[in-house]
């Protein structure tokens, strides 16, 4: 598998037309999505799947995976208490979940390119106990053995470590492919790596995966869903840090949160607003283009390797990946960032032309002049200020036998002029270009 294949973005519609998947195509190969049970099962006992079928259809015809989620309850068939209007914990409303999962494995067998997942942040809005989520996803996943389609869970808010053990002890991975979470709320995206080494020890061969991920971009202030809006250039490199995160921790899948956004009315600023990398109008936003990057650069790589020491910056990044078959004369290449914002001091000049000092968006896209954006002063004052990164860049040592000079591209997809080259087995990034997006250098052959 190619690491841009592993690349997917949750999805709240049933249908689109050919062009917005066409767009999506460019920075995803997957979608997440709801495979509600209420819609399947709207008279209890049966189980009608054309909706889902018909969007099966149109994904596969945009060469787009699938991934469709068997979350929550249907209290039209099995009532609930009134204070836990989304979660399963009763007997009755369990055995049905298994029931309405057990049908969706028989519909589905046989057919490729399709995913389940069992349940959506059992440990927030779902509010299920441990025992309750192993029962249902035990279950559930014991009628997907026979079906040869993937079945992985339980999509935590977060990563619940305790909440997962528990769960784990009481069976929850008895029948589950994968371990799922969301990775909301990790600052830096990197201070995730700890917990995804965590959770190998979950499950059986340590397969993960990464469900939601992202970062709302908007004015200050604003709190969609509780998590605070950042500009949408800070917002795009924290959404593609997260996503070479997890891919670096060995994911098999890794989803932004969400495809486009629900609400462009910025004084609403409620859930729907601010998460897409695209507009409610499909207009593309920063995050997008960062990950339509990431894509046409690495997409095509089998693999992130290995993490290389930055020489004086440890929260610098420097990862190796492996070259796409036939590719580069069979060299590796590298995508480095740092994960530090600190150097961008307040005492420093502003950077950019006079609007960038106001400006996070038009400063972070300025990667050749120096810039950056304080991600940790967003209460006022000029955001933008030049970097004080040494004068000398950040080196990091490679292999010997390797490629000898590598193309360089930006966060945003753009190819830069100059080549860097290996010098005494070591490669300097200069200081132009060494900041909080990654850029991504490919064997020059």
């Amino acid at each position: 598998m190619r690491l841009g294949d592993k690349l997917g973005v949750s999805w709240h519609s049933l249908s689109a037309f050919p062009s917005e998947y066409s767009l999506l195509r460019r920075a995803f190969r997957g979608v997440r999505v709801d495979i509600s049970w209420p819609a399947v099962e709207s008279e209890c006992g049966f189980y009608n799947f054309s909706v889902f079928d018909e969007l099966y259809l149109q994904a596969r015809t945009a060469d787009l995976e699938l991934t469709y989620i068997l979350d929550y309850n249907n209290p039209g068939c099995y009532p609930t208490s009134p204070n836990n209007s989304l979660g399963c914990n009763d007997p009755n409303c369990i055995q049905g979940f298994i029931s309405y999962a057990a049908a969706t494995a028989a519909h589905f067998s046989g057919k490729h390119g399709v995913f389940f997942e069992c349940q959506n942040e059992p440990n927030s809005m779902g509010q299920q106990s441990p025992k309750s989520l192993a029962s249902m996803c035990g279950g559930a996943g014991a009628a997907f053995e026979g079906s040869s389609l993937p079945f992985f869970g339980p999509a935590t808010l977060q990563f619940d470590i305790p909440y997962l053990q528990e769960s784990a002890f009481l069976g929850l991975f008895q029948n589950l492919s994968a371990v799922s979470t969301h990775a909301f709320g990790a600052y830096p995206p990197e201070g995730a790596l700890h917990n995804y080494s965590l959770l190998k020890t979950l499950v059986s061969g340590g397969a993960m995966v990464q469900s939601e991920a992202g970062f709302p971009s908007g004015p200050p202030g604003c709190t969609p869903a509780g998590y605070p809006a950042l500009p949408s250039a800070l917002s795009a490199l924290y959404l593609v840090r997260t996503t070479l995160t997890a891919l670096l921790a060995g994911v098999q899948r890794s989803n932004t949160f969400q495809w486009k956004d629900v609400s462009d009315n910025a004084s609403v600023c409620d859930e729907g607003y601010g998460w897409g990398v695209v507009t409610s109008e499909l207009l593309p936003k920063p995050q997008f283009l960062a990950l339509v990057a990431l894509q046409e650069w690495i997409g095509d790589s089998p693999s992130l390797i290995r993490r290389l020491p930055i020489l004086g910056h440890p929260q610098g990044f420097a990862i190796e990946f492996s070259p796409p078959l036939g590719a580069w004369g069979g060299y590796n290449g590298y995508v480095v960032w740092d994960s530090f914002g600190g150097e961008c001091s307040v005492g420093n000049a502003p950077c950019g032309s006079p609007s960038a000092a106001h400006n996070a968006t038009e400063c972070l896209l300025d990667e050749r002049g120096g810039c950056c954006f304080n991600e940790y002063r967003v209460d006022g004052g000029p955001p933008c200020f030049k970097r004080t990164n040494p004068s000398l860049g950040a080196s990091f040592f490679v292999e010997k036998g390797g490629a000898r000079a590598f193309t360089v591209g930006g966060t945003w997809g753009q190819v830069f002029p100059d080549l860097l080259y290996v010098i005494n087995a070591s490669i300097t990034v200069p200081s132009t270009l060494w900041g909080q997006g990654p850029i991504y250098l490919v064997p020059f052959t």
